[in-house]
């Protein structure tokens, strides 16, 4: 049996959210997975969370007419906040402190934010993303480096997990403390592309130094 929650999205050209591809910007185009992480978190809230005030572009009467060219210059006006580097937005707090300078100067008050880094246990991270999800609010992600070469896409990646499924059958046919989580599977979104991704193997990537999610609460 399976429990399934997936937030609804927005679509540009036929494509999932947003696309590092589409940028011209060079150090976009490389490394702006953490600016156009934020940008599609905005434009999930704007449309389906009431938060208008998070995309400074028209949005038209449904979620699949976005405009790219709209999606493009969004993506470089963040990147003013959470702009790439050499070492990429390697830090959740590096993440939740330009997302929020976005807020100030969009007008946007009350947000509040959490992050739970990559060493706490999948449990905890389990419970996290099912939370927010059950909220309606989409979670950025962020993985470093990982040793199962089937995660190589998002080596030292942000994206945007926006659903959740759990199968209770696998979960029950395992055993030690994070058995349960064994059975759950997270929709990734990056570069205009959803994949559902085992938890357990996503978030033990092997490494010390492992990333994080970013618990985000609207001021709604």
């Amino acid at each position: 049996m399976e429990r399934v929650k997936e937030l609804p999205y927005f679509y540009i050209d036929g494509l999932v959210g947003g696309n590092q591809d589409w940028f011209l910007d060079p150090w976009m185009h490389l490394g702006g997975c953490g600016a156009l992480t934020a940008c599609d978190l905005c434009l999930q809230q704007a449309i389906y969370g009431g938060a208008r005030g998070l995309y400074p572009y028209d949005l038209p009467d449904s979620p699949d007419h976005l405009l790219r060219r709209d999606y493009v210059h969004f993506g470089m006006r963040m990147k003013r906040y959470l702009r790439p580097r050499h070492m990429g937005i390697n830090k959740t707090s590096l993440f939740v402190e330009g997302f929020q300078n976005y807020l100030a100067d969009c007008g946007e008050t009350g947000w509040r934010f959490d992050a739970l880094q990559g060493s706490a246990p999948v449990s905890e991270a389990a419970a996290a993303v099912i939370e927010r999800i059950d909220a309606g609010v989409p979670v950025p992600f962020l993985t470093l480096m990982h040793r199962d070469p089937k995660f190589e896409d998002f080596n030292w990646h942000w994206y945007i997990v926006a659903g959740y499924r759990i199968d209770t059958d696998r979960a029950g046919g395992t055993s030690g403390p994070d058995s349960a989580c064994a059975g759950i599977s997270v929709k990734a979104i990056t570069y205009g592309e959803e994949t559902w991704l085992p938890l357990d193997e996503l978030w033990n990537t092997g490494y010390e130094e492992r990333g994080g999610i970013v618990l985000v609460q609207p001021g709604r």
